[in-house]
């Protein structure tokens, strides 16, 4: 290739720009005499293909950081945790007060939650209302306090407490945790209030079974609220509209109507019809759509006319209206602006309707604004829709709070997920767009698995932004799930130190930069809600990941996510169970890969090329290699007496019988080979290692465990190609004396 100075500094100058990942393609082809020759003439310092590469990506970072480190990265901030009792509703204003005097304002309005009523000894009825703040100050105040101002009247009430600052290290569990991992969407029971749907109540189902197996968590994915209004399956459960609202398609419908006493929604669902249709949807294969959606939001607006009429019409006064109630005016601060998005979003887009109504950005401009006159006198119109979105949110709380004190009842903990993703059109994004790079997208830069990188589509967080407003969105984000759970499972955990975001109006991912978050203060908040709520924290740390995170984040005492199939050395060989820190969370699968018995017979692959048909060139590499990694990993549970080196061979033998199959391996090769037992001796060999293994956290994958094949979301495919998130798991009350009781069984370190 004819390389001229002309052409080369034309090919420097887009690199110096930054506006690509990485240098041209053309840059490539350039022989390194050529390159280094080109280079010198133009003055750059450096001399090859990898020079330039380093000397692009340390400038590309320098010249991004400089805008944002100067303040947070440097700024000595900790995070603390204070309580008050306040004599009124609020909302207030936090100041805190220096040693010498000086005052700080927070930038932020603060709603307590009502306490109990109280009579002084003079026979006068109050209220104390309780405020619990998270917030960020400089740790050079030694002697510091803090106090709340009523912005109505202006009263001020002196905190009762010192502020403590935020302990060094998160919560540690004080014994080994063995769980599963299932969506709560895809559980399935034979119990008469199963509709075809996984809810609370077949989450509390699910507890008894692995109590009886002899673990002691559930995993339920995330249980935010997304982009959909009766179920999980038109959008991905990592892709919420809000991260403050939580997932009402979880309630448990049957249970609540009873519980509340709801006649004419009993009657509804008790009818001839109601019970073909829930039959229907119990018997499908997949969990189905708009038919079983349009269903649900019939019901759900009867048990709203229903839960009016009982608890909260005129002259009414039960225990469960006045919670309800009580739960809206604690809330309406942090919850109000979301479920008016809500609100709006129904009238520009019903359900079942066709364009682009979602998007708030085609709405008229006054409603595109959430502080707009036109926004407010919206919301006193619609008073009642409001309301009903307010009724989901406090029985979704409800039962997600008597599932957890059912849990602690017998032992069983629940992990939630935090979610790196964020709809684009969410309410987040519509009310809070200060505090995203609207401008940008997140996503992950190119990889070994991804060559074209990831393009998420989710609009980030704006670093400065975050920390200007005392990190309050995430903590809030992150507490609206956590204090129901033992632990929580932090989605691309890496973007607690850096995210990878590329342009909006670019959509690509490959023309990319690094921004960095405020790590330290980050961790501190985190720490603060896990010994207040004592949960532990996984970040999920697997991909493309700086070179001191793993470090950073064990030193604050997380649970480092480790795939077995992943973890190899550089000679090809698998980690031994006893190579695994104490620190790990260990796992074989999850919703993003596929199980174990697709990927020891190639069905991943194929999988593949189904979706992406150019991967057909790179098949025979793949499987080649992926023969040299199943002998290796075969070899390392035979070495560990998992199984027999007989049956190792065997195995071996099985899946090159497989050679001539791909990319063309069947459904039907895996049925029959879920038959195989065999195959099932393996699969459970791996549960038995991961138990021999330090780690402190041993997640048993349902899926994997019941021998499926199908993963529950394939990176990259729409839910119009494949099934994803849509494929019920068997039930529950099928687990303990089955495959699944037997991988959560196997995965103790020590059996009963």
């Amino acid at each position: 290739m004819k390389v001229t100075v002309r052409r080369l500094a034309r090919y420097l100058g887009l690199l110096l720009q930054y506006r690509s990942a990485m240098p041209p393609r053309e840059m490539e082809q350039i022989p390194d005499d050529v390159l280094s020759d080109c280079l010198q003439a133009q003055g750059f310092p450096c001399s090859n293909q990898r020079e330039l590469q380093e000397s692009y990506d340390a400038e590309r970072e320098r010249r991004l950081a400089r805008p944002l480190r100067a303040h947070y990265e440097t700024a000595p901030v900790e995070v603390f945790r204070t309580v008050a009792r306040l004599p009124g509703a609020g909302p207030y204003r936090c100041w805190i007060t220096r040693s010498g005097g000086d005052e700080d304002a927070l930038p932020i309005e603060l709603q307590p939650t009502p306490g109990k009523a109280i009579v002084s000894p003079k026979g006068i009825s109050y209220r104390r209302y309780t405020l619990e703040f998270t917030g960020i100050v400089s740790p050079a105040f030694n002697d510091f306090s803090v106090r709340f101002e009523s912005i109505e009247t202006g009263a001020v009430t002196l905190c009762d407490t010192r502020i403590t600052a935020a302990p060094d290290r998160f919560y540690q569990p004080t014994t080994e945790l063995v769980g599963i991992n299932p969506l709560i969407q895809n559980l399935s029971s034979r119990h008469p209030d199963y509709w075809g749907h996984g809810t609370f109540g077949d989450a509390r189902r699910a507890m008894d079974e692995v109590k009886r197996c002899g673990g002691n968590f559930i995993s339920l994915g995330p249980l935010y609220k997304f982009d959909d209004p009766a179920h999980f399956i038109s959008r991905s459960p990592f892709n919420p509209i809000s991260r403050v609202l939580l997932a009402h398609q979880a309630i448990d419908h049957a249970a609540a109507i009873r519980e509340l006493g709801l006649s004419n929604a009993q009657a509804l669902i008790d009818s001839h019809e109601a019970r073909e249709r829930i039959n229907r949807y119990r018997n499908a294969s997949i969990l189905m759509a708009d038919d079983r959606a349009d269903w649900i939001i019939e019901v759900l607006a009867v048990m709203w006319e229903d839960f009016k009429q009982i608890h909260l019409s005129e002259g009414q006064s039960t225990s469960i209206g006045t919670d309800y109630r009580a739960f809206v005016e604690s809330f309406r601060s942090k919850l109000q602006q979301s479920v008016e998005f809500l609100v709006l979003r129904e009238s520009f887009f019903p359900w079942g309707t066709s364009g682009d109504g979602w998007n708030w950005e085609t709405w008229p401009p006054e409603f595109q604004d959430p502080h707009s006159p036109e926004v407010t006198r919206f919301a006193e119109v619609h008073e009642d829709r409001i309301a009903y979105h307010y009724f989901l949110e406090w029985l979704t709380r409800r039962q997600l709070a008597a599932l957890k004190s059912y849990g602690d009842s017998i032992g069983v903990g629940i992990m939630m997920n935090l979610p790196v993703g964020l709809a684009e059109r969410s309410a987040e994004t519509w009310h809070s767009r200060a505090l995203l790079l609207w401008s940008h997208l997140l996503g992950c830069p190119r990889d070994l698995l991804e060559p074209l990188a990831q393009a998420w589509g989710f609009p980030p967080f704006n670093p400065q932004a975050l920390f200007d407003a005392q990190l309050r969105p995430f903590v809030e984000a992150l507490e609206a799930t956590v204090q129901f759970g033992s632990g929580v499972e932090i989605d691309h955990g890496m973007f607690l130190e850096r995210m990878w975001v590329y342009l909006k109006r670019d959509r690509n991912p490959l023309r990319g930069v690094y921004i960095r978050m405020p790590l330290r203060h980050l961790l501190r908040a985190i720490s603060v809600l896990s010994h207040q709520h004592k949960f532990f924290v996984a970040p999920e740390l697997i991909g493309t990941k700086s070179d001191t995170i793993d470090g950073v984040m064990n030193g604050w005492g997380a649970y480092s996510l480790r795939q077995h199939r992943f973890e190899m050395h550089d000679d090809g060989t698998f980690l031994q169970p006893g190579e695994f820190p104490e620190s790990s969370f260990f796992f074989g699968s999850c919703h993003n890969h596929f199980p174990e018995l697709a990927w020891l017979f190639g069905y991943d692959l194929a999988q593949s090329v189904r979706f992406r048909p150019k991967n057909a060139d790179n098949i025979p590499t793949d499987w080649r290699n992926r023969k040299q990694q199943l002998r290796s990993y075969l070899g390392m549970l035979a070495a560990g007496n998992f199984i027999s080196a007989d049956d190792a061979d065997s195995m071996l033998r099985l899946i090159l019988s497989f050679d001539g199959k791909l990319p063309q391996v069947t459904e039907s090769d895996l049925e029959a080979l879920r038959l195989n037992q065999l195959v099932r001796s393996v699969i459970l060999a791996s549960h038995r290692a991961r138990a021999a293994s330090p780690a402190g956290i041993k997640v048993v994958d349902v899926r994997e465990a019941s021998l499926d094949y199908r993963a529950d979301n394939m990176p990259g495919v729409s839910v119009s190609e494949a099934c994803c998130w849509q494929y019920p798991l068997p039930p529950v009350e099928d687990w303990a004396d089955g495959p699944i009781g037997d991988a959560i069984r196997a995965s103790r370190r020590t059996t009963a």
